[in-house]
């Protein structure tokens, strides 16, 4: 059996936050998408219970 390779585009976030902002658009009279850096969501308002490097 021979092993088959594709290439996909794996678009930069800037270019996933101008898509996500042109789809949202279409459904919330107010909508605003920026790449930002993680907060840590051990702090209030999200009070984790432990760091997980994962969910950022």
């Amino acid at each position: 059996m021979a092993c088959v390779e594709f290439s996909f585009h794996v678009p930069s976030l800037e270019e996933l936050a101008e898509v996500l902002q042109k789809g949202l658009k279409d459904n919330f009279a107010d909508v605003q998408v920026s790449v930002v850096d993680c907060p840590d969501l051990t702090k209030e308002p999200f009070t984790f219970p432990v760091k997980a490097a994962y969910l950022c």
